[in-house]
This record gives structure tokens, sequence and C-alpha cells, in this order.
């Protein structure tokens, strides 16, 4: 396991997996031997609680065994609030109602792949597509992460980035979602609370896993949704540590995914 520690001098690049050494990493100063830093190879100093990631014993190194020791709470909310948050966008559906795939069609000139990353973008440090989907030249280059075998359906997409970066903290967004923005994605990221596993809004037509929130601790529970062979992510939602807070009314249209042409077209117009 990777351990990296930020001390005086900051994690170095050359530290981090290579899969990310592209990607920022959290700068903030702490205190050396007073806080764990989550980092994707794993923590320099702590016990993970076997249930919960953001509550963790730390210990002081030799020499610091006199420094001043945080208040419990503050050790919670340092890990939590330094995560790297990336952002996904599922590319693998089928789109048998569309006859094309999803992610490829426009609306108002734009590709709805496009406009699921520019709204992803702003908030997030990187953006990764998440399945087998074809790529247009505007995503040309991106990172892209197939479906992992013996697993289907937006739930091989969650697994696939969070399984790549398990430290992390995820915004997962479906390609189908024509009238998405940025402000969604900000309110998504503020719902954000210690202990909190998942925020999975909820709205007239129930919970929507597909442009939603997941941090580390979701992971297993995923894990363990499709090993019972539960491909519906959205099941999380039984679970009391995943919210289900409801968006305001002026972010609401931004849930609204597209299954038809037919949606598109009463779309027209509508798009930013």
């Amino acid at each position: 396991m990777q351990r990296i520690f930020l001390g005086a001098r900051g994690a170095q690049a050359s530290q981090l997996p290579r899969r990310l050494t592209h990607t920022p990493w959290p700068t903030t100063r702490v205190r050396r031997g007073a806080y764990a830093l989550l980092a994707p190879g794993g923590y320099h100093r702590g016990v993970a609680h076997p249930r919960d990631p953001d509550e963790r014993r730390v210990d002081p190194g030799p020499a610091e065994a006199g420094a001043a020791r945080p208040r419990p709470e503050w050790r919670i909310r340092t890990t939590w609030a330094e995560r790297l948050l990336l952002g996904g966008v599922l590319i693998g559906g089928s789109s048998r109602r569309m006859a094309r795939p999803k992610h490829l069609l426009e609306l108002d000139g734009k590709l709805l792949l496009d406009r699921a990353v520019e709204a992803l973008a702003p908030v997030v440090a990187e953006v990764v597509l998440l399945g087998a989907g074809e790529l247009p030249a505007s995503q040309a280059g991106r990172v892209q992460l197939p479906d992992p075998p013996g697993c289907t359906g937006p739930l091989a997409g969650l697994l696939a980035g969070l399984r790549w970066a398990p430290e992390a903290c995820w915004v997962v967004a479906a390609c189908d979602l024509p009238l998405v923005e940025p402000e969604a994605v900000r309110w998504l990221v503020g719902q954000r609370r210690p202990g909190r596993w998942a925020v999975l809004p909820s709205t007239g037509k129930g919970v929507e896993p597909l442009l939603a929130l997941y941090e580390p601790q979701a992971l297993g529970e995923l894990e363990a949704l499709a090993a019972a062979g539960v491909l519906a992510p959205r099941r999380l939602a039984e679970l009391d540590n995943v919210a289900t807070p409801e968006p305001p009314p002026e972010l609401r249209r931004c849930w609204f995914n597209a299954n038809t042409p037919e949606d598109l077209v009463g779309l027209g117009g509508r798009g930013a």
C-alpha cells in the first residue's frame, strides 16, 4: 500500500499512482503528526473504522509525541474535506430506444456527452468517461474506463470509477441529462457531510442515482449489490448513511433524462 503524508514540503507528484499523476491534488497544509490525508494509495497514519473511513485514529510519530492532539471531530472533518473530487460520465448504455448511443445525440447543436462534461468540469478536478462508448473528437484524449467484467448497466460504470480511484469523492452523471448544468453539481457537492456515504437526490420520480455523489464508503455497498446480482444503484438509498435531499425547484430540470427522440425534440431551444 502506497503511503502519502503532507508534511513540511507536501506530497510529491512522483508519489502519486501513475494513473493520477496528471490530476491536481489538494495542497492544504496540515499539522505534522495530527492528520491523515486521504490519497489514492492509502493513508500515512490512521486506523480505519471497518465501516466508515471518515472515522480514524491518528497516532503521532516518534518525534512528534508531544505535539498537541486535535479534537476528534477536527480529524473527521479534515479527512473528509480534503478528498480529491472527481467527475464521471456514464457512456456505456445500449440506447435501444434512441437507435444510436445517447452520448452522441445532440441538443441545439451540442452533444449530450459534451453537455455533461461541461457541467462537471468547473466543479471537479477531472472528468472521466465511464464505459466503452465511442468517443467523439471533442473528448479525444480524456480518460475512459471500461466496465468491469461480470457487471452491466450503470452499476458497472460506478464500480469502474470508484475502483479506479477508491479514495476520491465522485460526482457521477448519466450522459442522457440534456439540461444538466454546473449549479446542480455544486448543489450536490454542497450536500456532503462527514459520515455521509452518498447523496442520491430525490425528485418526483424517486431517488436519482445517476446525477449523484458517491464517497469512498459507497464502494463496498456497490460491490455488495453487484455480488448479489442487484444492478440498481438506487438501492443505496435504503442505507442510513445515504442522504436523499430534494433539489431546489430551479434545479430540478437538471435531473430530466431523455429516453426517446421525442424527449429531445420537445427540449429544442431549452439547452444551455
